[in-house]
């Protein structure tokens, strides 16, 4: 127990004790991330503290029982031993010539296992041989999340499809023993649910190779998961993910080839920005640009030659991420800073947060260094995620000199004194226990949002000494900076001394949806642990924001909608991820977070998945055959 919290103990075996204080594959964090639960190590009782909800704990208790019996056993396991964790584990079964290639043998089988487990944040450990018997084959087991675990199993055939060609993307039946097959009887295959599945389509011979160096930034703009074997290419997620997919994958066909190629089409989408080509910059030029804006933002970029407006052309860059799009466009513009005038966006940027709606003032571009020390420099050239998130919440373009002993930004001048700012903050949010003074960053008052929490529960939001992933946690999901922030040395002391309930300020660094993402999450992490803290004085009603911008709508829930929403089928995620916007239940109100478009889609999403629940007709009640944004399918 900690702090009177309601926690569940587990105490390790001394090797596992070992293993964890090692911690080189970052098993408890692994762990945390799979359960969804907070584990604090106390080393000096030899004992985990697993906090959360029931469900949580038994299934942090599941896999830390799990972790113990491969310390003791020859690396292998019995699913059936594990009921808790059933329905987040999948098999795939590894040919005999593969074992070695795939599994390993003997002293490096684990460490190749927990290689790849390590790289997609899953556990990979090897079914027993009197299990795999029974369905004639080696089997290996994945436990994780349905995403995660997609991603290891694409990545295990791929490897199996290397040594053994044809094993799963052969024409051949459906084959017991874990085995899952492609048959011949379609030639491409496209699902019809929501929910995550596998479509995969048939490509010849000079389209996989050019698409196996393609895949990164199709999969990453359409936020799926996309693999290709042997001439089958296999495209993983969700329903929308995987449409997103498909189309990218076609229109990155057709302007390869300049097959069917219309580019004049792309400016009735709503998830593309449209740059137009300054006169003087070469097609090769253009494409190399392409290549670095794709492995620095998740789109995907598309050159048409088509001259224009006076330009040499058009990229059209392609993400269903409104930010990511945003970023790409200022890194294109950073790279063309020569030429005024030359850069046309579709109509989707003209929002609030979008540079297209800045004044001419934006695109004034200019550099600085800023020197840091080498060990500083170290860090944020091993953290390329770090650097990510500067240029994805700034709009600058940073670039390492590790010779000189600095980075390098590229922007405006507004750009520039918040990217400074930003870098201050990411030694400090590193190891995540460090309070940070607000009037050493006064570049970044104007994207902040501070929040106060009571200071018992701040190793659920930030964590503390045993445990501070849970802080990074909530930074790597919304794009954000989240830590604890005073106004002077003065001003904390002078608070503790007033404050009785012993509450703490955290402050939210980021782009505005960023912010009230990552402030909704700390607000359902404080809910769940002290009900009313935020929502006690929310009003009963529903409250609308008619807004354009980014705005928050609040309703309230009855206790039949807030199980529905919260059940094992995800629906709030769902919804959130259909619309594009933010959807977060904070005890029993609904926090409904984006543009004024998407919040009305989350509203009608809401309402037809209250439909559903009763049976109703929403074909007929909600006019599905007349909306832009439904696609009928027939059965």
């Amino acid at each position: 127990m900690a702090d009177g919290e309601e926690s569940r103990a587990f105490y390790p075996s001394p090797s596992l004790s070992l293993a964890l204080r090692d911690d080189s594959c970052q098993l408890l964090g692994r762990v945390q991330r799979l359960a969804d639960a907070a584990i604090s190590f106390d080393e000096r009782e030899g004992v985990l503290h697993i906090f959360g909800s029931d469900a949580a704990q038994t299934i942090a208790d599941g896999y830390l029982t799990l972790l113990e019996q491969l310390q003791h056993s020859d690396g292998s396991i019995d699913p059936a031993n594990f009921p808790a964790l059933l329905d987040s584990c999948s098999t795939i079964s590894v040919p005999h010539e593969a074992v070695g290639g795939v599994i390993g043998y003997s002293d490096d089988e684990c460490a190749n296992l927990e290689r790849l487990g390590g790289v997609h944040q899953v556990l990979v450990c090897r079914v027993r041989p009197q299990e795999e018997a029974r369905v004639g084959g080696n089997l290996v087991a994945i436990y994780g999340a349905t995403a995660n675990r997609c991603a290891c199993e694409l990545h295990l055939m791929r490897q199996i499809e290397s040594i053994v060609p044809g094993y799963f993307s052969g024409r051949s039946p459906f084959r017991l023993g874990g085995r899952e097959g492609f048959p011949d009887k379609y030639d491409e295959h496209y699902g019809a649910t929501e929910d995550f599945g596998k479509d995969w389509r048939r490509l010849g011979p000079s389209q996989s190779l050019a698409v196996e160096h393609a895949k990164p930034s199709i999969a990453r703009a359409a936020g799926g998961i996309i693999e290709v074997l042997s001439g089958l290419v296999v495209m993983a997620g969700g329903l929308l993910a995987r449409l997103r997919m498909r189309e990218y994958l076609n229109f990155w066909l057709m302007a390869r080839d300049q097959h069917d190629w219309d580019g004049d089409h792309m400016y009735n989408r709503g998830d593309v920005a449209v740059v137009l080509v300054p006169p003087g910059v070469s097609a090769a030029d253009v494409q190399a640009i392409s290549r670095e804006v794709e492995t620095t933002a998740a789109v995907l970029c598309l050159q048409d030659t088509t001259t224009a407006q006076g330009a040499e052309g058009r990229v059209f860059v392609l993400s269903h991420i409104d930010s990511e799009r945003q970023h790409a466009v200022s890194l294109f513009h950073s790279r063309f800073s020569n030429a005024d005038g030359a850069f046309a966006f579709s109509d989707e940027a003209s929002s609030p947060e979008s540079p297209a709606a800045a004044p001419s003032e934006y695109y004034s571009t200019g550099s600085v260094d800023i020197h840091l020390a080498r060990p500083t420099l170290e860090v944020w050239r091993d953290q390329p995620k770090w650097l990510r998130r500067v240029e994805k919440s700034t709009g600058v373009s940073l670039a390492v000199n590790s010779v000189e002993s600095y980075i390098r930004a590229t922007g405006s001048p507004a750009q520039l004194k918040r990217a400074e700012g930003f870098i201050k903050l990411g030694i400090p949010s590193l190891t995540v226990r460090k309070t940070v003074h607000l009037r050493e960053i006064p570049a970044l008052n104007d994207v902040r949002t501070t929040l106060t929490i009571p200071m018992e529960f701040q190793k659920y939001v930030i964590g503390d000494f045993h445990n501070f992933r849970e802080g990074l946690r909530i930074m790597d999901t919304y794009d954000c900076w989240v830590l604890p922030v005073t106004q002077s040395k003065k001003a904390t002391f002078a608070r503790e001394q007033s404050d009785p309930q012993r509450t703490r300020q955290i402050a939210i660094f980021g782009t505005q949806r960023a912010r009230e993402g990552a402030k909704l999450q700390i607000m359902r992490i404080i809910e769940s642990h002290c009900e009313g803290y935020f929502t006690s004085s929310l009003p009963h009603l529903y409250q609308h924001d008619a807004t354009d911008g980014f705005a928050i709508d609040t309703l309230r829930l009855t206790p039949d909608i807030k199980s529905y929403l919260l059940s094992r089928g995800r629906t709030a995620e769902r919804i959130s991820r259909a619309a594009g916007g933010i959807f977060q239940i904070v005890s029993s109100h609904a926090f409904l977070a984006g543009t004024r478009r998407e919040r009305q889609l989350m509203h009608e999403y809401l309402q037809i998945q209250m439909a559903m629940k009763r049976h109703a007709n929403i074909r007929q009640q909600f006019n599905v055959d007349t909306r832009d944004d439904v696609t009928v399918v027939p059965w």
